[in-house]
């Protein structure tokens, strides 16, 4: 293995502290990310389910589907949460769909509202997303009956388990604002890119000085790239005020 994968966030600036030093002896990680596994659950719903419709809705859910997503070669979750609201409300609008099967689509439109979302979490909260899991669940096995062992690992595998099973637990726990790392977690792909151009996959104590550097030059060029584009518009504004 070449490189350092997910370090810790504490270990960057203290690459050789153990994790005693830092208070991480006990350190928890959540039974689920439902930024991810909603994410890729979403994927799978509209590779595998669209297939055990009727014709007619298998064409509408993949053309609405592929018309969201676009031609984007690399698809991160958001493109695929993204996709999910913009093809149920085209498939209602359109009225192609069956209510059973729309139905599947908008109980996991409100799976992945409900833990992001700005409402006060409460026992009613909780027990809404639980409620709309199983109804989920349900769905799904009344339309894939009989799936064979390549659908069953990826329709019913760790992405379902986790919304399913540790999803209501964890929200029970704590709020799923809380949980939401996705704009910190872009910081591992730009790290991830400088790493493959320059490293020279030393160790960490190493490795981690040169990263950094490079992060943070590449942080304040593009916040001067944006100052010089704003002065540049402004110029423009008035220029033309003047005309």
């Amino acid at each position: 293995m070449c490189g350092q994968q997910r370090v810790l966030a504490l270990l960057y600036n203290f690459p050789q502290a153990s994790l005693k030093d830092l208070g991480l002896v006990k350190y928890e990680v959540l039974p689920t990310e439902p930024l991810h596994d909603i994410g890729h659950h979403i994927e799978n719903v509209f590779t595998k389910f669209a297939k055990h419709l009727k014709p007619a809705e298998t064409q509408a859910v993949e053309d609405y589907y592929n018309t969201s997503i676009g031609n984007k070669d690399s698809k991160r979750t958001a493109d695929y949460r993204t996709a999910l609201v913009q093809t149920t409300a085209l498939l209602q609008k359109s009225g192609v769909m069956s209510n059973k099967a729309l139905a599947v689509l908008k109980s996991l439109v409100e799976i992945h509202r409900i833990p992001y979302s700005s409402d006060k979490r409460s026992q009613a909260f909780i027990l809404r997303y639980y409620n709309q899991a199983w109804y989920h669940s349900i769905l799904l096995r009344e339309f894939i009956k009989k799936p064979n062992k390549l659908t069953l690992r990826k329709m019913f595998g760790v992405y379902f388990h986790n919304i399913s099973a540790h999803g209501g637990i964890m929200l029970r726990i704590i709020s799923g604002l809380a949980a939401n790392v996705e704009k910190q977690e872009r910081v591992f792909n730009a790290i991830k890119s400088i790493t493959k151009r320059t490293s020279n996959y030393h160790p960490l104590a190493t490795s981690f000085p040169m990263c950094s550097s490079a992060y943070k030059r590449r942080r304040n060029w593009k916040k001067n790239m944006l100052v010089m584009m704003l002065a540049v518009n402004k110029t423009k504004s008035v220029t033309r005020q003047k005309a």
